[in-house]
């Protein structure tokens, strides 16, 4: 039999992670809206990240960094900046997987590789349900999917980067249910709170996304079809739920990083 899991229980495991992801982002968007350079914090950076990092700020920096990136300047600064911006408002995505999104979308041979990019992350299992208002956070959305805790066309799924088709259901496994929905009463306060209501961007009337149905009583999603390119650019500005209202994606200059 499944151990029932308290509400505050499940605050608990992931108020740590919810903080430290916006810490992370709200570093980032003030750095971008800085004429200054960002002050990174190296002790909490990978070693790829500490090498540009020295590129970057050395006088007499050279026009390529490490592995051939280009680093010289303010915008290689901004591409590693938005670079971030993505990975983390994605879950905080490992490089190597986003890196790899990136090369399938210079491949894919279509005349926009941006858009692309940002339907593959949409599409992703995590997103949806994070996109349904459910959970408080990617991570919470990503954590509820490994510890099985959602099917997908009435399955167990534990793979949070599964990509979804059209036609696809997916739903909280029912040992979850009076869990997630006292989760799910919360989070519409907070987007009360926070001016959002029924929409993932501010002031925009759009609602939540059109390509999903969500069913609130059984807690259950169908996706009806894949999103458009205008919505993939208005998700650009999509909220950091819980945190932050507009999170000002580029995933154009995100993809400039890798050279």
């Amino acid at each position: 039999m499944a151990r029932s899991v308290s509400l505050k229980r499940v605050q608990r495991l992931f108020v740590k992670e919810i903080e430290s992801e916006a810490r992370v982002l709200e570093s980032y968007a003030d750095a971008d809206n800085s004429a200054r350079r960002p002050r990174w914090n190296l002790a909490e950076k990978p070693q790829k990240v500490q090498e540009m990092h020295a590129y970057m700020v050395t006088n007499n920096a050279p026009r390529q960094g490490p592995n051939g990136k280009s680093a010289s300047g303010m915008f290689g600064t901004q591409a590693l900046i938005e670079k971030q911006k993505m990975r983390t408002y994605y879950g905080n995505m490992r490089d190597f997987k986003f890196k790899r999104l990136v090369r399938q979308a210079r491949e894919s041979g279509g005349t926009n590789p941006s858009e692309f990019l940002m339907r593959r992350l949409e599409l992703r299992l995590d997103t949806m349900l994070y996109r349904t208002c459910m959970v408080w956070s990617m991570r919470q959305s990503q954590k509820l999917v490994k510890d099985g805790h959602v099917l997908v066309n009435g399955k167990r799924c534990t793979h949070s980067n599964r990509e979804l088709r059209t036609g696809d259901v997916f739903a909280i496994h029912p040992s979850m249910i009076g869990t997630v929905a006292a989760i799910a009463i919360k989070v519409a306060s907070r987007r009360m709170v926070m001016g959002l209501g029924q929409s993932w961007v501010r002031n925009s009337p759009l609602g939540m996304v059109s390509y999903l149905e969500v069913n609130r009583e059984g807690l259950s999603a169908v996706l009806v079809r894949e999103p458009r390119a205008e919505e993939l650019g208005v998700l650009t500005r999509a909220a950091f739920f819980p945190y932050l209202r507009d999170a000002n994606l580029n995933p154009q200059r995100a993809m400039a990083y890798y050279k």
